[in-house]
């Protein structure tokens, strides 16, 4: 009978490396324990679990020495009497472990390591395989020394400026989300020194302005899937009732979605405006590039500070009085924002049961108008046309209830209106007695 011999798997390309002149790397061998019997040995299976060893690309044309055995590593490149001290960092995706770089002190990348064990070497832009060809010789004390350290993206100092004066540093016992609490943001300001006023500069792209946050993530209320925001109807600002802050409440329905109608606030054409330049304020706190900015009238912005190189930054000072664009730039309430600010307990429950009662009122009515329309829908002859008509008899016949809601999301639009108004007026007065109006 023929026998199958089997090898134990330490590189087939380690010894397919014996006829080579240097010796191919084998596994040690057994050492006695304590008690006199022999220990097992570990075979290294993959390239990464060879601490010390010579590597070639598996096109024979690059090699190295790395040596992991100590600290720190250190790496040397055929051909060449460096020893180079290596850092490593982790290679992550998605917050998941994919592999190490290995990085030289002037922070190219020349070695890899895969978190399945595979090495690969890069040079310029070439990209190799790598297998382990012979043993080693630990590697001498490093002649290029140095622990690589990531150089600071330019915004950084930006983001070390305002951490330094925001209120979560200087006064610490505000929580983060006391940001959307006026009375909260009125403490805050009356205690802030100069340093801690700011305004906004803008610059950048659309894509890099900040954008209003009412309440802290976290504290997010519920949201209208599938339903619109927007409206053709220009904004005038000299308008009556909801439209005057910028919005107007539609109610929204669809036959055979009888749960899933509702009414939502859209937002006019024109509106909102984008937060404007020289916009006084106080940095609430800084989040990794991200600075929640609280404007003296109590708007909430989150400011991607990650763009100051590109003229977008919030500024020192509040800047003079003078220049100050008009407060209540972005003042507009609707029922998800009523429903963070009832979570964040800025507003009492009372505020959201009402709108969302009336929503209910809303859903009812649809479906029962919608009722009429079963008989043609089941006779599968129900036209986009006729889809429209009905909608039209679901808006009239439900049209008291979008009414009601609106009048009670303006009721409560103009008292925080008012509120922040009088918060911007002690804000001035704090302002210029700080000498931070410069």
């Amino acid at each position: 009978m023929q026998k199958t011999i089997r090898l134990i798997p330490v590189l087939s390309a380690l010894l397919l490396a014996a006829c080579e002149p240097t010796p191919p790397v084998t596994p040690p061998a057994p050492t006695a324990s304590p008690t006199g019997t022999a220990e097992a040995v570990t075979v290294p299976t993959t390239e990464a679990q060879l601490m010390l060893a010579h590597f070639k690309t598996t096109d024979g044309m690059h090699g190295f020495t790395l040596d992991r055995s100590g600290d720190p590593i250190k790496l040397q490149i055929d051909g060449s009497n460096d020893v180079v001290e290596m850092t490593k960092e982790e290679d992550r995706f998605s917050g998941e472990l994919r592999g190490y770089w290995l990085i030289t002190p002037d922070g190219k990348r020349p070695v890899y390591i895969s978190k399945g064990g595979s090495l690969k070497y890069y040079t310029g832009r070439d990209e190799f395989q790598v297998t382990a060809d012979r043993t080693a010789k630990a590697l001498p004390a490093p002649t290029v020394k140095g622990k690589y350290e990531a150089p600071k993206p330019a915004y950084q100092a930006t983001v070390d400026r305002l951490t330094a004066i925001s209120v979560k540093t200087k006064l610490p016992k505000f929580k983060t989300e006391e940001s959307a609490n006026l009375t909260k943001i009125g403490e805050a300001i009356q205690q802030a020194t100069a340093d801690m006023f700011v305004h906004f500069e803008a610059g950048g792209s659309e894509a890099w302005k900040p954008s209003q946050e009412a309440v802290p993530q976290g504290f997010t209320g519920i949201a209208f899937g599938g339903v619109g925001y927007k409206t053709d109807d220009k904004w005038d600002p000299k308008g009556k009732g909801l439209a005057k802050w910028g919005g107007k409440n539609r109610g929204f329905s669809r036959y055979d979605t009888p749960k899933g109608n509702h009414m939502q606030v859209v937002k006019m054409d024109g509106y909102p405006p984008p937060l404007a330049a020289g916009t006084p304020g106080i940095v609430w706190e800084v989040d990794g590039t991200y600075a929640v900015f609280v404007t003296l009238d109590g708007g909430r912005y989150r400011v991607d500070l990650s763009t100051s190189d590109k003229g977008q930054t919030l500024a020192a000072g509040a800047g003079p009085q003078a220049k100050w664009p008009a407060p209540l730039a972005e003042a507009l309430l609707d029922v998800p924002t009523v429903s963070s600010y009832v979570k964040a307990g800025v507003m009492p429950q009372k505020a959201i049961d009402d709108l969302l009662k009336l929503d209910e009122e809303w859903t009812t009515c649809a479906a029962k108008t919608w009722k009429g329309a079963e008989k043609k829908i089941d006779s599968g002859k129900f036209t986009v046309a006729d889809e429209k008509e009905w909608i039209q008899k679901v808006d009239k016949a439900c049209q008291k209830t979008v009414d009601a809601q609106e009048k009670m999301i303006l009721e409560l639009t103009e008292a925080r209106s008012k509120e922040r108004l009088a918060l911007f007026e002690k804000a001035k007065a704090r302002v210029a007695s700080v000498g931070a109006d410069k």
